[in-house]
């Protein structure tokens, strides 16, 4: 069984986590295991990453999932596993 779909989508979400991270820190030099506030986040502009995110996928993205999950890369999975359905199907991408 291929896990190709499945990378493509991870994929996909990390770029557009990375992508809400770059506007809301006004910056993209951060690693996806650099934590959120020690490159420069704080509290208003995580408000900014999950509202961008949230309206991105369609989803209500609490904001203390960015306090529990600080890392691009943590982000993503926690997004993944919570909103499996935020990706369209295979045949819609």
């Amino acid at each position: 069984m291929s896990t190709a779909p499945a990378q493509s989508a991870d994929a996909g979400l990390r770029a557009k986590v990375r992508d809400a991270w770059a506007a809301a820190l006004g910056h993209g030099d951060f690693a996806d295991d650099d934590q959120f506030f020690t490159v420069g986040g704080n509290s208003l502009m995580a408000i900014r990453v999950t509202t961008r995110l949230g309206s991105e996928l369609g989803i209500r993205l609490p904001v203390r999932l960015l306090f529990e999950y600080q890392t691009v890369a943590e982000l993503t999975a926690a997004v993944a596993q919570r909103y499996p359905a935020h990706e369209p199907p295979v045949g819609k991408r």
